[in-house]
């Protein structure tokens, strides 16, 4: 029989938060490299994100069309589940010479790391390898 007290919130399994090295060159004071925290977001910040990243274009004949940026909505996912280091804060920021999270990522990790960092936040957010991808992999 089936029940649906399992699908009530409180009996939800809480998605926790993952520790991933993003980077061998930050170090701690024991010279290990830090962890990095990441957080899978919520449908209500993706939607935040989403609309931040749709344009609305008015064609001379009236019409609309709506234009979605998804390489910044990618960019700017990976900035909003990253927990730690805390990317909105104003004396990292300065030091790396930028003004928002998004360019002090980019700023923060070479252009593999970012890749890497950026593919594994898309992991934990249930957005990693599409189908297409898992058969590449399994053909080399």
């Amino acid at each position: 029989m089936k029940n649906l007290k399992n699908f009530l919130m409180q009996n939800q399994i809480k998605t926790e938060n993952v520790k991933y090295v993003a980077s061998e060159r930050f170090l701690d004071d024991g010279n290990n490299p830090i962890e990095w925290e990441i957080k899978a977001i919520t449908n209500e910040e993706a939607d935040v994100i989403r609309k931040e990243c749709t344009r609305k274009t008015m064609a001379k004949n009236g019409t609309v069309s709506l234009d979605f940026d998804h390489e910044t909505f990618g960019e700017k996912v990976v900035a909003k589940s990253t927990v730690y280091p805390e990317l909105m804060n104003v004396e990292l920021q300065e030091s790396f010479g930028v003004m928002n999270e998004v360019d002090l990522l980019k700023k923060m990790l070479s252009f593999g790391e970012y890749s890497k960092y950026s593919k594994k936040v898309l992991e934990i957010n249930g957005l990693g390898d599409t189908l297409e991808d898992k058969v590449e992999e399994a053909k080399n």
